[in-house]
């Protein structure tokens, strides 16, 4: 049987734009299962993103807007980067549930 993974080991890439007003709960939520978390601020005009106060979320910015996509691959690139053997996306928005990461990762280590 395949040992589960440290949950250090699973990254969340959560890209965000103009997000302000959940932001801090979405991250409350997440980092409270020991996740590895980088939130890309995609060029938001809202600055919420880059005055995150919390040691264990990496922030990245995008100086101007690139889109969701480039968002999502500058922060799979950073977490592969630092030793993530799962990477996990997420909307920072609030519309997913952080409980429900454990088993996009027990699926993926089921299926390898």
């Amino acid at each position: 049987m395949t040992s589960p993974l440290d949950a250090a080991a699973v990254w969340v890439v959560m890209p965000c734009y103009n997000e302000d007003g959940s932001l801090d709960a979405v991250l409350g939520d997440v980092t409270r299962f020991g996740y590895s978390i980088v939130l890309i601020d995609d060029g938001s005009t809202v600055a919420a993103a880059t005055h995150v106060a919390r040691p264990d979320v990496h922030v990245l910015r995008h100086c101007v807007n690139l889109g969701q996509g480039a968002a999502l691959q500058t922060g799979i690139d950073y977490a592969l980067a630092r030793g993530a053997q799962c990477v996990v996306t997420f909307d920072s928005d609030g519309q997913h549930r952080a409980d429900e990461i454990a088993h996009l990762v027990d699926a993926l280590r089921v299926s390898a």
